[in-house]
């Protein structure tokens, strides 16, 4: 799966998928180097040579909250402190991780206001406003 970087957040599985197309867009991860805390994991763009994503690390409290719908999705990633990782599709090349200063995050690829996920009977599903 080479949406799933295997170098500063240790070994990822995924527990939770919010949003799918073609692979996860929008999902849940835990790592081995974490106890309690996971990444939310939000994709941002797509070039030739791979996909652009968002990681915010998240308590079980605020899962609990974003999971409610009482969190919209675009407010984790401006709040919190944000991880951008580029992942290319050829899986012989290595995922590249920065850090991202609060006025790094482009607002612009991030979900529009009112956004937020809740789980129906089938699922989860993202409520649009």
């Amino acid at each position: 799966m080479y949406y799933l970087p295997q170098n500063l957040f240790g070994k990822l599985s995924i527990d939770s998928v919010y949003h799918y197309y073609d692979v996860p867009r929008a999902f849940l991860v835990s790592s081995n180097k974490l106890k309690k805390d996971k990444y939310l994991v939000f994709w941002t763009d797509e070039s030739e040579s791979g996909d652009t994503w968002y990681y915010a690390l998240v308590n079980e409290r605020e899962i609990s909250r974003f999971e409610a719908g009482q969190v919209q999705l675009r407010d984790v990633f401006l709040y919190k402190k944000i991880f951008e990782v580029v992942t290319p599709f050829d899986v012989d090349i290595e995922s590249t991780v920065r850090g991202l200063a609060a006025v790094e995050v482009d607002d612009d690829a991030l979900p529009p206001e009112g956004v937020a996920i809740c789980l129906a009977d089938d699922g989860w599903i993202v409520e649009l406003p």
